[in-house]
C-alpha cells in the first residue's frame, strides 16, 4: 500500500524546511508566553501582587509586626525617627508610619479598581450604543476623545 501526498501537504512540509508547522495556540497561551518571558513585566506584576498581598493583609501586620492602630495618636511620639518600635518613624500626631502606609495601599488599590471598572463600564456602554447605532450617535460619542487630542483641534465637530 502507497501512500500520496497531496500539493498542499508538500507545500506545508516544504515552506518550514521540512517539518510540519506547530498546532495553533490561544491567544491566551501566546499571551502568557510573551509575559513570562518579558523579566520587566513578571517584575513588575510580582512587585504589584506584593503590594497588593500587603495591602490586604494589612490588619494582620498592623497587629503582629507593627503593634500600631493606624488612627491611634500618641503626642509623645511626635516625630519619633525610624527606630526598632517604629521602623519608618511617626508623623506630627505621633502615629506610626508603617502602619499607615499599609492601610494607605489599600486604599490606593480600592481606587485603582473602582476607576478601571468605571472607565470600563462607561467606554463600554458608549461603545456598544456607538456600534449599534452608528452615523451620527458614532460621531458624537468619538467627539470628545477626538477633541482630547491637543494637536488635532480642527477635526472637533459633531
Amino acid at each position: 500500500m502507497t501512500t500520496t501526498t497531496t500539493s498542499l501537504d508538500a507545500t506545508a512540509l516544504t515552506r518550514d524546511g521540512g517539518r510540519a508547522a506547530p498546532p495553533p495556540r490561544s491567544y491566551w497561551a501566546e499571551s502568557w508566553d510573551r509575559l513570562r518571558h518579558n523579566r520587566f513585566g513578571v517584575a513588575a506584576g510580582a512587585v504589584i501582587l506584593t503590594f497588593g498581598v500587603i495591602g490586604l493583609c494589612a490588619p494582620l501586620i498592623s497587629m503582629y509586626v507593627t503593634h500600631y492602630d493606624p488612627n491611634r495618636q500618641v503626642l509623645l511620639d511626635q516625630f519619633d525617627g525610624v527606630s526598632g518600635r517604629h521602623l519608618l518613624g511617626t508623623d506630627e500626631l505621633g502615629r506610626d508610619t508603617l502602619t499607615r502606609l499599609i492601610y494607605g495601599a489599600r486604599v490606593s488599590y480600592l481606587i485603582g479598581f473602582l476607576t478601571v471598572g468605571l472607565s470600563l463600564t462607561i467606554g463600554s456602554t458608549v461603545g456598544i450604543l456607538a456600534g449599534f447605532y452608528g452615523g451620527l450617535v458614532d460621531g458624537c460619542s468619538a467627539a470628545p476623545s477626538t477633541c482630547s487630542w491637543p494637536s488635532r483641534p480642527s477635526i472637533c465637530s459633531c
